[in-house]
């Protein structure tokens, strides 16, 4: 047999070795090759010795091993941990840095979601709290702290916004965009303290998100000719019909912004009289037609309005004279006669709320503007499926048809058997997508089977040009079955490429109120 080699554990030098061959003619060779009886003296006693000592040194060996494995990985946690000090992020550059900052802002839809604590805990107030370079760059970037909400209505009762943290947030910015979410009966104190701290600052506000209080009307008497930066303005007040007409001309200084292009009242103000820049493109309000067509010849660069239409019982103005609206691609109305009085040459969406006998306004608008419609929104009623068809059918350009039937779920159906694609003649063809909401007071009796047989008949007809249909439903009473009729019915749909949706609760409201182009607060 082979010696084996062994080493010493201190010094790693070779230790003398094992023999463990056996000469030929020795009484250990004999008793190796035979069966004879041994003595006691021929047991071997140097090998236990050996294996003794073997046994020893695996042990401190793997004493050994445990210590080094336990070495190397305290060596790599320090050197992991030594190794991020070099990490791309702690040498970026301070420009870029504050550029992902800017990411970070929630987007103006997620801000409309209740959020009662000041803004310690959302950017940018976060970020001044990770490291100094960061709180650096953070203060330092006025972009940041544009943004400024307070909401008094979702605020906790024993809560109030401290004033030297919006004093703060307001340092660090360099425009404002507000929004001041005041219609509460609490906090009425801290409501005036922090509004008086804003109004200071008027002359940075850019945007105004505002739901006032008769509290605070005095302090909008004293923002007239202070406003050089405001572009957007929304109000609105659950009080409206009683603070709107007895401090009316504590809106006055939205007359008075010379930058003004957006601005909503969401109500009608009776003895408030806007007169709008020439720059204006956008507006939502409610008031009499007559005021609207005021509105819209001062307003040369309108590019979508929401025109609510108020009955008032005064005389109807000249229908003779007509507004041609140049810039118009987008338009909501809730009366269909107003389309009587102006021309769209350029117009691209239209939104109507039509009642029983409305509807014969809309054909010679369009005959008179010559405009390149894609999409038409039709709310209210439809005593007559036939006729809506027949101007469908008129409008070479159309590709997105919306309908909100509010009045009878028999007419909604009458409407949608109509669309339905036949072999002798479909309407609209071209339409390439059809979304339809059926209001929560008809929708127990809405067919969702018709609907759902109208896309598929368009789905497979070589003659027609869908490709996605949406199909919006609120929070009716029975909510899960009828979430389940529109589901069974939809799921026939899926899967041949084409896109088929299912919006529901606060997905469909946000859907639906920009088909009719509402602001929301």
């Amino acid at each position: 047999m082979n010696p084996t080699v062994s080493r010493c554990a201190d010094c790693d030098g070779k230790l003398s070795p094992c023999h463990f061959s056996v000469a030929h003619g020795t009484q250990h060779h004999a008793l190796l090759n035979s069966n004879e009886a041994p003595l006691e003296s021929d047991a071997v006693t140097a090998v236990v010795r050996v294996i003794a000592r073997l046994r020893e040194q695996q042990f401190e060996d793997s004493e050994r091993l445990n210590q080094l494995t336990e070495e190397q990985v305290l060596l790599s946690n320090y050197r992991a941990a030594n190794h991020a000090i070099f990490s791309p992020l702690r040498r970026m550059p301070l420009e870029l840095l504050s550029e992902i900052f800017g990411w970070t802002l929630t987007s103006a839809r997620s801000q409309l979601i209740d959020r009662p604590e000041f803004i310690e805990k959302e950017s940018p107030w976060v970020l001044t709290h990770v490291c100094r370079t960061w709180r650096a760059v953070a203060v330092s970037t006025p972009a940041l702290w544009s943004i400024l909400i307070l909401d008094y209505v979702a605020l906790a009762p024993s809560s109030s916004y401290p004033l030297d943290m919006v004093e703060t947030h307001i340092r660090r910015a360099q425009n404002l965009r507000i929004k001041f979410h005041g219609l509460s009966d609490r906090h009425e104190s801290n409501k005036i303290e922090i509004f008086r701290c804003l109004v200071k600052y008027a002359s940075r506000w850019e945007e105004l998100l505002l739901e006032p209080t008769e509290s605070l009307c005095p302090f909008l008497d004293s923002l007239r000719d202070c406003v050089p930066l405001l572009r957007r303005v929304r109000i609105r007040s659950h009080d409206h019909r009683n603070l709107f007409r007895t401090a009316a001309q504590s809106f006055d200084f939205i007359n008075t912004a010379p930058s003004l292009v957006d601005f909503t009242l969401s109500d009608h103000l009776s003895s408030f009289a806007f007169h709008p820049s020439s720059q204006l493109t956008r507006y939502e309000l409610w008031a009499p037609l007559k005021i609207h067509q005021g509105i819209l010849k001062l307003a040369p660069r309108l590019s979508e309005a929401h025109i609510m239409v108020a009955v008032t019982g005064e005389p109807r103005p000249d229908a003779h004279e007509i507004i041609i609206l140049p810039s118009v691609r987008r338009l909501h109305t809730s009366e269909a006669e107003f389309l009587d009085c102006i021309r769209a040459p350029g117009l691209e969406e239209l939104s109507l709320y039509l009642r029983v006998r409305n509807w014969s306004h809309v054909d010679p608008f369009l005959a008179r503007s010559l405009c390149p419609l894609q999409c038409l929104c039709i709310f209210g009623s439809y005593p007559k499926p036939h006729e809506i068809l027949a101007v469908l059918n008129k409008i070479p350009s159309l590709i997105e048809l919306r309908i909100t039937p509010t009045a009878s779920a028999e007419q909604a159906n009458a409407l949608l058997a109509g669309l339905t694609a036949v072999e002798i003649r479909t309407v609209a063809p071209q339409l390439i997508c059809i979304s339809v909401a059926p209001t929560f007071w008809i929708v127990d009796s809405f067919d969702f089977r018709a609907y759902a047989k109208m896309i598929k008949s368009r789905f497979e007809s070589q003659e027609c040009a869908l490709t996605s249909t949406k199909l919006c439903m609120f929070s009716p009473s029975k909510s899960d079955s009828l979430l389940a009729r529109a589901r069974s019915s939809l799921d026939p749909l899926q899967g041949n490429g084409s896109q088929v949706m299912l919006l529901t609760g606060r997905e469909a409201l946000e859907t639906t109120a920009c088909w009719t182009y509402t602001s929301e607060f």
